[in-house]
């Protein structure tokens, strides 16, 4: 007696395929949780405007039925989110640039989830979300745009906000491998000063400020004076001075 074929095949529920001239959306769902896929393809296929053209269970198999189908979206289950599905995630965005991914079940920011949005995931489904809010997601990524429910694109900005300030405080760290005086002779470099005029402020001989400058311009990998004053400038280490 032959075995009936698993549910993970490329046909949407009730076998057919859509039609070659059908308008309607093509989706593909992948997920681990049967129940979870299963409840997914069947509100998803209610929709009038959206045809689930492939479930996959086994995550091994989900590039191979991606290239496939070529669905218009990809909705990817995320809750549990491993090493090899963060892999999977990125391996579709690169292969299959113009499937627009939406990972569903997100429950926080973590790198991972922003190393996502790196390689091109559209929308983000927190758990909290309805099946509505999934469906406006969807429609939103379908007319172009990048989508993610209120509450995960209030803790995405509370991340990248963090992101920020992990940033400048690691460029002020890096402004202490100058020594105070070689900040000092940047700034008076800042303000257009020359060389004999700051030996002449800081009492100091003009060969004692050329090595110092010499020292500035190795640490900073910049080849001339103006671009130390530009690099200390974008890393907020000297403030603009009016003219």
């Amino acid at each position: 007696m032959n075995r009936a074929r698993p549910a993970t095949a490329l046909t949407p529920p009730g076998g057919a395929r859509p039609a070659a001239d059908d308008r309607r959306a093509r989706l593909a769902i992948i997920s681990g949780h049967t129940l979870l896929r299963e409840c997914l393809a069947a509100q998803l296929s209610s929709v009038g405007r959206f045809a689930v053209v492939a479930q996959v269970a086994d995550p091994t198999r989900a590039l191979d039925v991606v290239c496939q189908t070529m669905p218009d979206v990809l909705v990817i289950d995320f809750s549990r989110p491993t090493g090899a599905g963060r892999d999977l995630v990125m391996t579709i965005c690169r292969i299959c640039p113009r499937v627009r991914v939406v990972l569903l079940g997100v429950s926080e920011i973590r790198d991972d989830v922003l190393r996502c949005i790196e390689v091109g995931v559209r929308g983000f489904v927190s758990n909290e979300s309805s099946m509505e809010e999934l469906v406006a997601v969807v429609d939103r990524i379908l007319d172009g745009t990048v989508s993610a429910s209120p509450s995960l694109a209030y803790a995405l900005f509370y991340r990248l906000r963090a992101l920020a300030r992990e940033r400048r405080r690691s460029q002020r760290i890096d402004a202490l491998t100058l020594t105070r005086r070689e900040m000092e002779i940047l700034e008076l470099i800042a303000k257009g000063h020359s060389n004999k005029r700051i030996a002449r402020q800081l009492s100091l001989s003009v060969y004692t400020i050329k090595n110092h400058v010499h020292r500035i311009l190795e640490k900073l990998q910049v080849e001339h004076r103006l671009a130390a004053v530009d690099y200390a400038y974008r890393r907020h280490w000297l403030r603009r001075h009016r003219h």
